[in-house]
């Protein structure tokens, strides 16, 4: 594989045709495959398509082969269905199906399921192909297989959410690549593998990916539309208005056709949010959800993000029910990190203190407290805190800056109050260029007046609403209505939040 030029491939495809040598072809398909897919598919096809029928159909593996490079040239990459059956009865036939057999069939069944939306069939299925590779007992062709598979496999796990496992996918399908010096799918794995990274949050491991990015031969259909959202992603988390605008830009004219077609619209979201037209692109993300159902279901990275990102947009023009009803769409995921973000902020803005707290204490039982508890989140938390009365200590500023100088995630600094922003900036080496102001103020601590002071005593006395109603001097409905009122104003959901809050604000 190594320093072949794409004039080799093609010569030596041309050669085997000519020759009509068909068992020499299979050899070439069993060895390079997918490394001759991206550096001439071309010359691939037109090889495939010389074979005789007869041929294909005794051999199925290479049947497959075509169908494949056929599906390379439409925009979802489906392979024939009545091909992928013949392939499948040969493998089932087998009496030791091979493992790369074994591997193409789950891999179409991953194509398949992730086209028609079903993230969470197609994140399972991904699990299998993890599986399969984990107990493999043979190991032919995985050189030139393998990195492909695990970049489907990574993508399927992302489109369910789970960015975790999709960055462990795609940095494993990077190192089956790099074990044959030259592969062009190396280039393909790092583009995904910094996208994971920049969806994670962590914009600067992704721009160090995207650096180590090699200049190999390769068509720029493949892994192109994901460089081009990593690098939006990366100047809107960097706060870089300028550079933002052209990556944008640049994303949005990208033919994107393929199952990550959704972060254009989560782009542009992110950047009307910080310096757009917000109320244009609420219509637009309202839009999008209700043409691409499909993509967008509840519950998947696609409908999840862009609702959160739809909520964001309401939050900062402050329409708060709407973007409360947008967040009670049911079916999202309650671990999405910007769901978990949007729900925090809302609580906040509504001046639920409390609660805004809660969401984010189930964000760092999430992540068990470690380092991938977001920026946003941390800024928030102190945020929620300085409201409730706490401090901002220096301590938790100093904490904030190193944060955000590990990842460049500078946009959780539009999360935070001024006196946080202005404390976090003292700590920074690196300052963003342009911070914009996109939340209005939470509104101040709320005041009981003597009449709901009265109600808070009685609540603390009694456990019951006759009891309360009795030192009141009122009836259990009146009682029940003014109960009700005090825990809208200190935005409780029963007897034991209200004390709590109330003890820490009032006492």
């Amino acid at each position: 594989m190594q320093g072949r030029s794409v004039s080799d491939v093609v010569g030596e495809l041309e050669a085997i045709t000519r020759d009509e040598r068909w068992d020499d072809l299979a050899a070439v398909v069993d060895d390079r495959f997918f490394a001759y897919l991206l550096q001439d598919p071309e010359a691939l096809r037109r090889a495939l398509e010389a074979v005789p029928e007869r041929w294909l159909r005794a051999h199925p593996r290479y049947l497959l082969a075509r169908s494949l490079v056929r599906g390379a040239r439409q925009p979802l990459g489906l392979v024939d269905d009545r091909e992928l059956a013949l392939f499948r009865e040969w493998v089932q036939s087998q009496p030791n199906p091979a493992t790369r057999d074994r591997l193409g069939l789950l891999t179409a069944a991953l194509r398949h399921l992730v086209t028609a939306g079903r993230v969470e069939d197609a994140s399972d299925t991904a699990s299998r192909i993890f599986a399969t590779i984990d107990d493999a007992t043979d190991s032919a062709g995985f050189h030139d297989v393998l990195a492909p598979v695990l970049l489907r496999a990574g993508t399927a796990k992302l489109l369910a959410g789970d960015v975790s496992t999709a960055i462990a996918s795609y940095a494993e399908a990077k190192r089956w690549a790099q074990m044959r010096p030259g592969h062009p799918f190396e280039r393909v794995a790092a583009r995904h593998l910094a996208l994971g990274y920049a969806v994670a949050g962590n914009y600067a491991k992704a721009d160090r990916e995207l650096q180590r990015d090699a200049s190999a031969e390769v068509d720029e259909r493949f892994g192109h539309e994901a460089a081009a959202y990593v690098r939006g992603l990366i100047a809107i988390g960097r706060l870089n208005r300028r550079d933002a605008e052209i990556r944008v830009s640049e994303a949005s004219g990208v033919d994107a056709t393929s199952e990550l077609s959704w972060m254009r619209v989560h782009l542009r979201a992110r950047h009307a949010l910080y310096w757009g037209d917000r109320d244009l692109m609420v219509h637009e993300v309202e839009d999008y959800l209700l043409t691409d159902r499909g993509q967008t279901r509840p519950g998947s990275m696609a409908g999840d993000q862009l609702r959160a990102d739809l909520s964001d947009l309401y939050q900062a023009l402050g329409n708060l029910p709407a973007a409360e009803h947008v967040l009670e769409t049911r079916g999202m995921s309650s671990a999405h990190r910007s769901v978990l973000t949007s729900r925090s902020r809302l609580h906040l803005l509504k001046g639920e203190r409390e609660r805004a707290l809660a969401h984010l204490a189930e964000a760092k039982q999430l992540t068990g407290g470690r380092v991938h508890f977001l920026a946003s989140w941390r800024v928030l938390q102190v945020s929620a805190g300085q409201f409730m009365g706490d401090p901002v200590d220096v301590e938790s500023l100093r904490a904030l800056a190193s944060s955000m100088e590990h990842t460049h995630a500078f946009d959780a600094l539009v999360e935070g109050t001024p006196e946080v922003r202005d404390g976090v900036a003292r700590h920074l080496r690196f300052n963003p260029a342009s911070l914009p102001d996109v939340y209005a103020a939470p509104p101040p601590r709320a005041t009981l007046t003597p009449r709901e002071s009265e109600v808070l005593g009685a609540l603390r006395e009694h456990t019951s609403i006759k009891a309360v109603a009795a030192a009141l001097h009122v009836s259990p409905n009146t009682a029940k209505t003014h109960l009700r009122a005090l825990y809208r104003k200190l935005g409780a959901s029963g007897r034991e939040q209200a004390l709590r809050i109330a003890s820490s604000r009032f006492e």
